[in-house]
């Protein structure tokens, strides 16, 4: 039987939904295996991760510059180098333990502190143990890079240059998109959907989303939406974010409006849709290329979402609003233009890796020992 280990950080990031994800292409291509997913920081530390989300969650929502003073910044990330080495060898008996009790035959992370640790075991013990890092954003950041990494999975060739600048052998970084789920290769029935979810199947649909957390001005954007002419509906997806769900059941509005609170149902609610607004996650902008919607992105936090906006605004892939009132504008002028939105979501398309996840998992399988 095969035993492979998936690392991530927080149920509440694109790390878990990634490791998800590759958990699920791992079953579908291969029945016998025993399939370990893992938030390796609640399991050293079971309370002091909930702190840290807390706090994590806390800077990103209110204090996002200070997040972004620090994310991926070298003379930072040189300068705590002591300090990570240090945490490293205080959780290095819990890791072995973990890794000895497991005897996995392939580890993954999607997460770079726990690619590092496991890179840190591997060193101490010399154990040959295949680790693979799929990383979730389009600019990997500097923590990912260890030589004990045995591959690194990444989205498009333009983060390639960046590990070879740091010294990881081109043979190691294996482009094959950023890990999503499966369901994102199917092609949903529209009739079906618009029944399954109350929608109108001729109205063109506009998604409203906010990542896992529900971060970001939606309720502003969806009054704005609401104020067009034109004819749509909208799907708003709150996450986890209760307030802002309780505030959109209360809140009356003119145009056909559909509200989730953390739904599982988003490639089919992708499938359904024409356009998506949302933050430049590295995850959530990978489900949307893939199901070809035209891209509207709001307020990047700071560091890896603003280094996904650069490239995804380099290549044309998305279009970049600062303020709630510039919304009307564009979704107005792609509605108004089926072939130019046609035109645009192809594009999108074509720059989409939707069998992702089945490509990492053979690759893990490939590793196997």
């Amino acid at each position: 039987m095969s035993k492979i280990l998936i690392l991530y950080i927080t149920t509440l990031s694109g790390h878990y939904k990634a490791a998800k994800a590759i958990e699920e292409a791992l079953r579908i291509k291969i029945k016998d295996s025993q399939i370990i997913s893992l938030d390796i920081l609640n399991y050293l530390h079971p309370r002091a991760s909930k702190l840290i989300n807390f706090l994590y969650s806390l800077i990103i929502k209110k204090l996002p510059f200070i997040w972004g003073s620090l994310y991926d910044k070298r003379r930072f990330i040189k300068g705590i180098e002591p300090v990570k080495r240090l945490l490293y060898f205080y959780e290095f008996r819990k890791i072995k333990s973990l890794i000895t009790e497991l005897n996995p035959q392939v580890i993954v992370c999607t997460q770079a502190f726990p690619c590092g640790l496991v890179a840190f075991f591997k060193n101490k013990t010399h154990k040959n143990i295949p680790l693979i890092g799929a990383v979730t954003d389009f600019w990997p950041n500097r923590f990912w890079f260890s030589p004990k990494v045995d591959y690194y999975v990444i989205g498009l060739d333009w983060a390639k240059e960046r590990f070879k600048e740091l010294g990881i052998e081109e043979e190691k970084i294996k482009i094959l998109g950023l890990p999503i789920m499966p369901r994102f290769i199917e092609n949903f029935d529209r009739d079906s959907l618009s029944l399954e979810f109350n929608l109108s199947k001729t109205l063109p649909a506009v998604l409203l989303m906010g990542g896992g957390s529900g971060i970001g001005p939606l309720g502003e954007i969806a009054s704005f939406l609401d104020n067009s002419n034109l004819e749509f509906q909208l799907i708003v997806v709150c996450g986890r974010n209760k307030k802002l769900y309780r505030w959109f059941l209360n809140k009356k509005f003119k145009k056909p409006i559909r509200i989730f609170s953390y739904t599982e149902a988003i490639p089919k609610l992708m499938s359904f849709s024409d356009i998506i607004i949302t933050k430049p996650g590295g995850i959530t902008i990978a489900e949307s290329l893939a199901k070809g919607l035209a891209i509207i992105v709001f307020k990047p936090i700071p560091g890896q979402e603003e280094n996904n906006l650069r490239f995804l605004l380099k290549k044309n892939l998305v279009f970049k609003i600062d303020r709630a009132e510039d919304i009307l504008p564009i979704i107005e002028s792609l509605l108004s233009d089926k072939e130019r939105l046609r035109t645009i979501q192809e594009k999108c398309r074509a720059f989409s890796t939707p069998d992702s996840s089945l490509k990492i998992a053979d690759l893990i399988l490939e590793n196997i020992k």
